[in-house]
């Protein structure tokens, strides 16, 4: 319900805290208000690799200093040489590596070890100069990094796919990192009010947590920014309706009604409070109206009867000249 619905005199100081808790005259404001959801989650490695030797022989390089870094396509792991190109590379010779790998390269070529696409690298199996066979397990790695996260029950419901996801690792709060949430799914679609809900995305080379980091963040599903605004604690709700105490003026009262000066409209819906729901506010008080002054020119006089006349000058007699008669 909105604002406009609003509280006029008689419920001018309720509060739905209850009649224990002061009460405070605020002022409505502007300002920015907001939903925040709070979500967690972790990340986990999915679409596994192992990449193997395709031929036996001899790892002759490993270009991967260390697990847990993003490769990219088209980088080189490692390199295996054939036996026979092994063999030649050890026989007693001042020719220059170099020189044999080239003069030799189109019959026993390096074979280079390669992700087929972007990956996370979880395990370096060899050690440069390792003998291996066919098909040896070399290095592991997963295509995916996905970054899971729990939704609790409660505002699930508001969430929804391409909102901003503001997160960081839970054991460095400090750094934060944004990405639009994705793959979002209540866990009870027939109960979204009550439900909780799951979402995942894909991280990127340049923004990822290593698997098995614990994550936190927040989601703003609802941002109304220069808001009126009042406290949350002033706004009583009865049977469906909501109500706010708002100031009004007065005129007239009797022991029945209550003339509103200013602050209310004709036709707008009030909230009729019992004395014991007041608090530390006051019922509002029997006021007469003011005395009217009135001179005897304009006072109302009863029906049928006369209005006074003004005194009229009472005329002297004529005593002729006798100074001795007053």
């Amino acid at each position: 319900m909105s604002l406009r619905r609003a509280l006029l005199a008689l419920a001018a100081a309720a509060l739905a805290a209850g009649a224990a808790r002061a009460q405070d005259v605020l002022q409505v404001r502007r300002g920015d208000i907001h939903i925040t959801v709070r979500v967690r989650g972790t990340v986990r490695a999915e679409d596994k690799i192992t990449l193997t030797s395709t031929i036996p022989g001899r790892v002759e390089d490993v270009y991967a200093s260390s697990t847990g870094t993003w490769i990219l396509s088209g980088n080189v792991l490692g390199d295996v040489a054939s036996a026979h190109l092994a063999a030649m590379l050890d026989s007693p010779t001042t020719t220059d590596r170099s020189v044999v790998l080239s003069r030799w390269k189109s019959d026993f070529p390096l074979i280079p070890v390669r992700c087929p696409q972007d990956c996370y690298l979880l395990n370096i199996g060899v050690r440069q100069g390792d003998w291996i066979s066919s098909g040896q397990p070399l290095f592991s790695a997963a295509e995916t990094l996905r970054m899971t996260g729990k939704v609790p029950a409660g505002n699930a419901y508001l969430i929804q796919n391409g909102q901003w996801l503001t997160y960081w690792a839970k054991n460095d709060p400090a750094d934060k990192f944004r990405m639009r949430v994705e793959n979002f799914a209540l866990d009870h679609p027939g109960q979204p009010q009550d439900s909780a809900a799951t979402f995942a995305m894909d991280m990127t080379p340049d923004q990822y947590f290593p698997p098995g980091t614990a994550w936190e963040g927040v989601i703003i599903p609802v941002d109304h920014p220069n808001a009126l605004l009042v406290p949350t604690a002033a706004v009583v709700e009865f049977d469906g309706e909501t109500f706010l105490p708002l100031q009004v003026s007065t005129g007239i009262t009797t022991a029945d009604w209550t003339e509103i000066a200013a602050g209310a409209a004709d036709g707008q819906s009030y909230l009729l409070l019992k004395s014991s729901e007041l608090g530390k506010a006051l019922r509002h008080e029997l006021r007469k109206p003011a005395p009217i002054s009135q001179d005897a020119s304009t006072a109302p006089q009863s029906l049928g009867q006369a209005a006074p006349q003004p005194p009229q000058q009472q005329q002297q007699p004529d005593y002729g000249g006798d100074i001795y008669v007053q």
